[in-house]
């Protein structure tokens, strides 16, 4: 698979393996609304909170239903005023650390857990609650040394493939662990064998490692449990996919796309590997349904972008991309195809300025570094350009493309013993290209007036397979010229 299109179709799938997050299950006699039943309102939760306030559970509750509600601010003044009125009660001020958020938020839960917060007569159900709490809390703050710490401590409390599951996806995606990960997920398949995001996830870190046949059996037996869910469909397709069977992988995404439903990250996930398969049709009407049960959705819309420019709708494409980036404002991979796209139309000015978002969204990725400088030098900026490839050329030495273009500019700035420099670079990387030695004639023979060295240059540019007529007929002239 194409390196781009396979981190893009593994991050949409991602979506489908992470974990919702944790909630809390602390066994405090409170009512529970059955599927039937309306969920309690603000109030009625309030009067539970407030009849047992050290309860975490409770307590998470009322917060998530002020949240839900869009008055978090009510509930942040709430709170604070219960812990002002009640400054021994570690649970309380935990409580108000969690709806407070930020560096502060996160110390006040930290300082209360570190008060044994939640230990009562002979169970740990508050502290479970509380560290359960935690974990999503340092998660969503990227902390991942902390709540991979947090994540641990309830899957050791409670142990549920779930738990095993988050703590795996913490390690996997924040802390950047594979080794980890497959431990925390092998756990969790261990305690619920069917439990399909721990066995999705073990599938894509088989597969990824270029373990096939490990991938293969995992994704297979999670059809078997679950063959009617769409992810389990989609993992089979794409490591078949992977593994070479094209038609194995289309047969496993038509079944998930029968499966998504109005799944708007199943669609979005199943378009993307059906772009990959070169399916552009069905890539499309997946994405029209996504975009039916979701609108907004980000990835439908980038994905849809994206399809647009390969079938030539490129104004199109900037619609879509444009409500993409409404919704994931800073996701670098919009911003990169908003500035391909305005390239397309011509705008180049307005592609320069999607580009530089996208490479300061992602700064070590050497795509948008790369995509900012040919913009530059396509603009006529070829300052900023020789800096942009200096600074690409750092962060992936041996790519001798990028050697190629910096010669280029190098050149365009008359600067011809640092283009020399460059394309003889380019000449050690990828020694069978003919291109180098044309430019190299170029500065021998048109700059240096070295016009030996300059033939010396066209014929190794010749034996190579150069095909270019303009270089070839100053071949013969040369050799005519110097008796060869």
């Amino acid at each position: 698979m194409h390196a781009r299109r396979l981190a893009t179709c593994l991050a949409l799938i991602a979506t489908l393996v992470a974990p919702a997050p944790l909630l809390a299950d602390e066994p405090d006699n409170s009512p529970t609304p059955s599927k039937t039943e309306a969920p309690a309102t603000i109030e009625e939760l309030t009067a539970q909170w407030q009849a047992k306030p050290e309860s975490i559970a409770r307590g998470v509750r009322l917060q998530d239903a002020y949240i839900k509600a869009g008055k978090r601010r009510v509930a942040e003044a709430f709170f604070r005023t219960h812990a002002t009125q009640l400054p021994d009660s570690a649970a309380v001020s935990f409580l108000y650390g969690r709806i407070k958020g930020g560096k502060y938020g996160l110390k006040l839960m930290r300082e209360a857990l570190a008060k044994n917060l939640g230990r009562g007569a002979g169970d740990n159900s508050g502290l479970l609650s509380a560290w359960i709490a935690m974990t999503v809390a340092e998660a969503d703050a990227d902390n991942a040394k902390e709540a991979e710490a947090a994540g641990r401590r309830v899957a050791t409390l409670r142990g549920r493939a779930e738990d095993w599951t988050y703590l795996g996806w913490i390690q996997e995606r924040l802390v950047g662990s594979v080794d980890r990960a497959k431990v925390s997920y092998t756990r969790a398949v261990r305690v619920k064998s069917d439990h399909l995001r721990a066995r999705n996830a073990l599938t894509m870190i088989h597969a990824e490692a270029g373990e096939t046949e490990e991938a293969l059996s995992m994704a297979r037996g999670s059809v078997a449990k679950h063959g009617r869910v769409a992810s389990a469909q989609l993992h089979l397709g794409l490591v078949l996919a992977m593994s070479g069977d094209t038609k194995g992988a289309a047969d496993a995404y038509g079944k998930a796309l029968a499966c998504a439903g109005n799944d708007a990250d199943a669609l979005a996930a199943i378009a993307d590997a059906y772009i990959e398969l070169e399916e552009q049709d069905l890539a499309y009407k997946a994405l029209k349904k996504a975009l039916a049960a979701n609108a907004t959705h980000g990835d439908a819309l980038a994905s849809m972008g994206a399809l647009s420019m390969d079938m030539g709708d490129v104004s199109g494409a900037a619609t879509h991309l444009k409500l993409a980036a409404k919704s994931l404002p800073k996701d670098p991979y919009v911003a990169f195809l908003q500035g391909v796209c305005m390239q397309r139309l011509g705008k180049d000015s307005t592609a320069i300025k999607h580009f530089r978002k996208a490479m300061e969204l992602e700064s070590d990725n050497v795509e948008y570094v790369t995509a900012l400088a040919l913009a530059h030098m396509k603009k006529g900026s070829i300052a900023s350009a020789v800096t942009m490839l200096k600074r690409a050329v750092k962060m992936d030495p041996e790519d001798p493309e990028l050697r190629l273009q910096l010669g280029i500019a190098y050149l365009k700035q008359r600067k011809h013993k640092a283009a020399r420099d460059a394309f003889n670079d380019m000449v050690d990387r990828a020694p069978k290209d003919p291109r180098p030695f044309y430019y190299l004639a170029i500065i021998y023979g048109d700059k240096m007036g070295k016009h030996q060295d300059a033939l010396n240059a066209l014929e190794e540019y010749e034996r190579l397979g150069g095909k270019e007529p303009t270089a070839l007929s100053w071949l013969e002239d040369l050799r005519a010229q110097l008796g060869k």
